[in-house]
């Protein structure tokens, strides 16, 4: 009993180590370029997307941008982004992203640090020739779990050295098949079956900043005071008294007559008047 027990244990220790080492050699001829011809690669003609993104860069459209500036001298996140997956989901994905060789990529410590697919288990992550290539897998043990997750599947960090100021570098994603990535182009998989999604490439121009305008107060206007005019005076004309004209008597040529007055008698006038 105990033999059969041991037996049994042995036997599933045996399979899970086979199917590790299954999933282990599958990622490794999938980004060592070898053709092992098993997967029918089928082009998309719609829906499965994966899209080349700048976070935090000025690009001409948040989600499916072709160019963005960046900082020159600075460093910038560059993502592979799934707008679209095929139907049914994906056990698998691969990208290849060409990088050509003006723009310097920093590189992290571990393939997982680059890896924003929630859904991944086991990811690898190489270079062939200017591209670098990340893998991943839902699992190790087929059959593997199905992923229908969209949105951020890899961010890596690139840096604008000085000498690409102003000069615009073309990036691309190289699907399955291309000359340069081979087997170890963008698809997404599932069951062994791969998928080309529709692919994006994305223009980055390097440009010094943009120095931020001092803002210069302007002086406060001082109003012009008004002038009250100061009131006139108007004099009171002095009113000048109009003399007197005194006669002067006009002197005579000789000797003036003198006026002897006639003599009144009261009596003959009161005598007269009452009849007497």
């Amino acid at each position: 009993m105990g033999g059969a027990i041991s037996y049994a244990l042995g036997r599933r220790r045996w399979i899970a180590f086979a199917g590790v080492v299954g999933a282990l050699v599958m990622l490794t001829l999938l980004f060592l370029a070898i053709d092992t011809g098993s997967d029918s690669a089928s082009a998309a003609s719609s829906g499965p997307e994966m899209v080349l993104n700048i976070k935090g860069g000025n690009c001409d459209d948040p989600v499916r941008p072709t160019k963005c500036d960046v900082p020159i001298g600075g460093t910038f996140t560059l993502s592979v982004d799934a707008l679209g997956i095929p139907a049914g989901g994906y056990d698998l994905i691969a990208t290849a992203i060409d990088l050509g060789t003006k723009l310097i990529y920093t590189g992290s410590a571990l393939p997982a640090d680059d890896m924003l697919w929630p859904d991944a288990v086991f990811t690898t992550r190489a270079t062939i020739g200017n591209a670098l290539v990340h893998g991943a897998l839902t699992g190790l043990i087929p059959p593997l779990p199905v992923s229908t997750y969209t949105g951020n599947l890899i961010e890596i960090t690139l840096a604008c050295p000085l000498s690409l100021n102003d000069s615009p570098v073309t990036l691309a994603l190289l699907p399955l098949g291309d000359p340069v990535a081979g087997t170890s182009g963008t698809q997404f998989q599932r069951a062994g079956v791969s998928t080309i999604p529709k692919l994006s490439s994305l223009t980055i121009s390097c440009l010094a900043p943009t120095p931020t305008p001092t803002d210069t107060p302007t002086p406060s206007a001082t109003p012009t005071p008004t002038i009250t005019p100061t009131p006139t005076i108007t004099r009171t004309p002095t009113v000048t008294p109009t003399p007197t004209i005194t006669p002067t008597p006009t002197p005579c040529p000789t000797i003036c007559p003198t006026a002897t007055p006639t003599p009144v008698n009261i009596v003959n006038k009161l005598t007269a008047a009452d009849g007497f």
